[in-house]
């Protein structure tokens, strides 16, 4: 009886080191795969890059930086706008129709190509948060607050 139970054991364990050696080589098999994967798409990278700058400028660190800020310049430019967007009020003496063409413009920089339902959405939240008028800000409060509640209600009803 003891034989058989060392026998199982053994057995068991032998099972178990070829599943963690089977484990080890696929996971250093799916390693290599995405140590190349990274490898190519970075070279791919680095080599559009380089090739937008001459090969007698490739020598020349300020050449190779302001190629990498035109490659990837623009997402830094979209940040900065969506921050202004978030901040971006009414000012003084702005006309409401200015302030909309400005929240448009905004919205633009920040998400370009984003052709959404949800953005008009998005633009009129910026638009009405910003609205300096007195009389306009009690009425947004009391539809931020009245909406608030839906959403709260929707909840509720449907959760």
């Amino acid at each position: 009886m003891m034989q058989r139970m060392e026998q199982t054991a053994s057995a068991t364990n032998t099972m178990l080191l070829q599943e963690m050696k089977n484990f080890k080589t696929n996971n250093q098999m799916l390693l290599r795969e995405i140590n190349r994967e990274i490898n190519t798409r970075f070279s791919e990278t680095c080599a559009e890059v380089l090739e937008t700058v001459p090969a007698s400028c490739r020598n020349n660190y300020e050449d190779i930086v302001a190629a990498l800020q035109r490659k990837y310049g623009g997402e830094h430019r979209k940040e900065i706008h969506r921050v202004e967007l978030r901040g971006r009020v009414q000012k003084m003496n702005e006309t409401l129709q200015d302030y909309a063409l400005e929240i448009e413009r905004l919205v633009q920089l920040a998400y370009p190509g984003e052709n959404h339902p949800f953005m008009d959405n998005f633009k009129a939240k910026a638009f009405v948060i910003g609205i300096r008028d007195p009389g306009a800000g009690e009425s947004r409060n009391h539809h931020i607050r009245s909406a608030a509640r839906k959403q709260q209600l929707n909840r509720l009803w449907f959760h």
